[in-house]
């Protein structure tokens, strides 16, 4: 799962028809681009962030926590956790009218690399017991991959790449 995230990082580059957009911070480059032949682009991020990779990690790996609760986003769980690098999450996330609600399912997984930066990557998964597109709700997907890179103490670059596909037959 690392080195597919990292892969996703590393062909976003290739892709020729990347193009930067306005960002809300100065500080901060951001880029979307889509692959041919795929519905949804693809959003890149990159900025400086305060805070060492670990963390940065810390901070995306305690998904319960009460700072992140937020009124659009339900039935927050942690299904599985299978060690501290490894955890297996579920969420809903709330939709106007007429819009169904999303839910998702989602492994989470971090790694410190062999350069000394880190990687948290985030994976689309099934589970028997959450059902994708069950009654009104409509499976959403989002994977996301994060390269942590220290550069001095509390300081770390954030290279941060997504993909969300809301689902639904909108096409």
């Amino acid at each position: 799962q690392i080195n597919e995230g990292l892969a996703r990082l590393e062909s976003f580059d290739q892709l020729p028809n990347r193009k930067e957009v306005p960002s809300a911070s100065p500080l901060a480059k951001s880029e979307i681009a889509q692959k041919k032949g795929e519905r949804n682009a693809y959003g890149r991020a990159a900025t400086i962030v305060r805070a060492s990779p670990e963390q940065i990690i810390a901070y995306k790996w305690d998904f319960m926590a009460r700072h992140l609760r937020k009124a659009d986003t339900i039935g927050k769980k942690i299904i599985e956790e299978v060690n501290a690098h490894n955890q297996l999450v579920y969420m809903v996330k709330v939709m106007p009218n007429p819009i169904s609600n999303r839910d998702l399912v989602m492994r989470n997984v971090w790694k410190k690399l062999g350069d000394g930066s880190y990687a948290f990557v985030i994976t689309p998964e099934d589970h028997a017991e959450y059902p994708a597109n069950a009654g009104a709700m409509i499976r959403a997907l989002y994977p996301t991959t994060i390269k942590l890179s220290q550069l001095r103490e509390n300081e770390t670059y954030v290279d941060y790449l997504m993909q969300l596909n809301i689902g639904g037959d909108d096409h």
